[in-house]
């Protein structure tokens, strides 16, 4: 599984929870506040075995996106039931979570948007 199919296994994961806002895939244009707007960033992956067994660690960005005037409160419970959804040690198509997904500091414009990086490991 390369480091593309680990971020299409991410946001398939996430198309899975339950209670999630409007969600808003790469190159799908707008989807109604609140929302997940997904972003498929970097990654990484490397050769560890000399038979060529690799292990990528695929990586998405979900941007919390709530009405400026709701802020931090709407948008954190949304930023918890993310987090929660990918909590460490989940494992869903040859992928695992390493690591809990983490906040960044939110962005401010027209929206209340926070940026949560998801991060897994998987091998091939």
């Amino acid at each position: 599984m390369s480091i593309t199919d680990g971020q299409e296994a991410l946001i398939r994961h996430l198309l899975t929870m339950q209670g999630a806002p409007n969600i808003a895939l790469p190159n799908d244009g707008g989807a109604e506040l609140p929302r997940y707007v997904v972003q498929a960033s970097g990654g990484a992956q490397r050769t560890i075995l000399v038979d060529g067994t690799t292990d990528a660690f695929p990586e998405i960005v979900v941007l919390v996106e709530t009405a400026k005037g709701r802020g931090a409160g709407q948008n954190n419970d949304f930023v918890k039931l993310l987090v929660g959804h990918f909590a460490p040690n989940t494992k869903f198509e040859g992928i695992q979570i390493i690591e809990a997904p983490f906040a960044r500091p939110p962005l401010t414009g027209e929206v209340y948007s926070v940026p949560v990086v998801i991060r897994g490991r998987t091998f091939f």
